[in-house]
């Protein structure tokens, strides 16, 4: 984003925890006056800890100077919303003072007072080190891929230690996150693919999605724990466990996580602290199926054949849609200006009756189209521009009018259970059982570019970070579009 502009006169130099970096660093002068002082020149310089006193090598910062405001791109993996500035500067008084803790997620004026008592200000506005046109994408190989959104050329590969093709990349605050069947979790740095940190999750692997919330990251595993991570230091903060595995991705809303569990429950807890506050008992399990959270309800479908509407507050049922037997496990809900879009799977026992998409009314649970009856569903609508796509298992990826659930273009890529993501005109998803991963248009379906990989993309479902430093996360995920 901004270049590094070397020493300049009045630089401010940044300094901020980045977990995965090795710094050393001399202690921050105080402030002291020249022996002689000059006029209406309160030069200050910063350098920045974390809440543990852990500083930045300002090699890894960029600078750019623009009349009384000072840009800062800084690396990922910083968590801009504690840090404690260490203030060098030639005047009588600076505000804020140095050493105390700031919110640099927003911008923070500076005001430095000279030794004859002219007053300049500098507002400081930091940012986070970002990549843009961007595709993230696991597979079966054990490589997470970064393609150019345009192009798809491949910038980097991140290999690990099992399979990426289960659980969707997840991207916020700069930093790249991933389950691996592996059993851990990933942070990496989307600018290389290098490692921040890996968290251990279990015994049995991974395929929730997980995200980050502030400064914790939270994620599913088949151990059947909930695990809530230190995102700046990849270490514990608290697990609950449930009766069964955990498959599906968690929703964060306020102090509240939500999530459901093979175990036939959903789960209401506290974020902060991993307590319970209520579960909502279905009739079967919640297996890949994230809830989606729209007008303080929570919207989730269990192997049961119903699709639950359910209050985000209390836990009561509000009401529940029937798909007529068949499972409701494998899709996630969205939701689109007041309609809901799901799809079904199988009948349990007998997969000669697959499922449909649907559109919904959200406020009333009431039927509003069913469209590709008997297809057989184990991805998620993603709802773009007027359009919903969705692979089928037929293996085609489909484009229908979110309107009325007509067929407006489809293509046969044999998908397995990949989700789609589109972003700047471009839909992507990936295509298992060719052998490619695709980039088509989103109006006409036409080929814009595919990567060839042998790799099964399996549930992973792209991350796309669009040419405004956007991220596009899946249905599936809890960082929802």
């Amino acid at each position: 984003m901004l270049p590094y502009l070397g020493k300049i006169k009045k630089l401010i130099f940044f300094s901020v925890l980045f977990v995965g970096f090795t710094t050393m660093w001399s202690c921050s002068k105080e402030a002291t006056g020249p022996e002689e002082p000059v006029p209406g020149d309160p030069d200050i310089s910063f350098s920045f800890r974390d809440a543990n006193g852990v500083l930045i090598n300002e090699e890894l910062v960029s600078y750019k100077r623009s009349n009384d405001s000072l840009y800062v791109d800084l690396p990922p993996g910083t968590y801009l919303k504690n840090l404690i500035p260490d203030i060098s500067f030639h005047g009588k008084s600076i505000y804020p003072e140095t050493g105390i803790s700031q919110n640099f997620s927003s911008p923070v004026a500076y005001t430095v007072t000279s030794y004859d008592d002219a007053v300049t200000e500098l507002v400081v506005k930091a940012g986070i080190m970002q990549k843009n046109n961007v595709v993230f994408v696991g597979n079966q190989n054990k490589s997470l891929l970064a393609l150019d959104a345009l192009s798809g050329q491949l910038i980097w590969k991140f290999e690990a230690g099992g399979s990426l093709a289960y659980s969707s990349p997840t991207y916020k605050d700069g930093v790249l996150y991933a389950g691996c069947i592996d059993e851990y979790v990933y942070a990496l740095n989307p600018l290389n693919g290098e490692l921040i940190w890996k968290f251990y999750a279990g015994p049995t692997g991974i395929e929730s999605d997980a995200i980050c919330v502030d400064s914790t990251v939270y994620v599913g595993s088949n151990d059947d724990h909930l695990y809530a991570i230190d995102a700046i230091r990849g270490v514990l903060r608290w697990k609950f466990r449930t009766g069964a595995n955990i498959s599906s991705s968690p929703v964060v809303s306020g102090d509240t996580i939500y999530f459901g569990s093979s175990d036939n429950n959903f789960y209401a807890l506290s974020a902060g602290t991993g307590e319970l506050i209520w579960q909502f008992t279905t009739g079967g399990m919640i297996n890949q199926s994230a809830a989606t959270l729209y007008n303080n309800t929570l919207y989730v479908g269990s192997r049961d054949g119903y699709l639950y509407a359910i209050d985000a507050a209390t836990g009561s049922e509000k009401w529940k849609f029937s798909s007529g037997g068949i499972s409701f496990e494998q899709s996630s809900p969205t939701v689109k200006d007041g309609v809901l879009y799901m799809a079904s799977w199988y009948e349990i026992g007998d997969f000669s009756k697959g499922g449909s998409v649907y559109a919904i009314n959200a406020e009333t649970g009431a039927l509003v189209w069913e469209s590709m009856k008997g297809i057989g569903f184990s991805t998620s609508p993603y709802v773009y521009e007027g359009k919903l796509y969705i692979g089928g298992d037929d293996g085609n990826i489909t484009a229908l009018d979110i309107a009325t659930g007509e067929i407006l273009w489809e293509r046969k890529i044999y998908h397995n259970s990949a989700n789609p993501v589109a972003a700047d005109g471009i839909l992507y998803i990936g295509g298992s059982g060719t052998g490619y991963f695709y980039a088509f248009d989103a109006l006409t379906g036409k080929d814009i570019w595919k990567y060839p990989t042998p790799g099964n993309y399996g549930n992973s479902s792209p991350l796309i970070v669009d040419q405004l430093y956007e991220p596009h996360h899946s249905t599936v995920s809890g960082l929802q579009p």
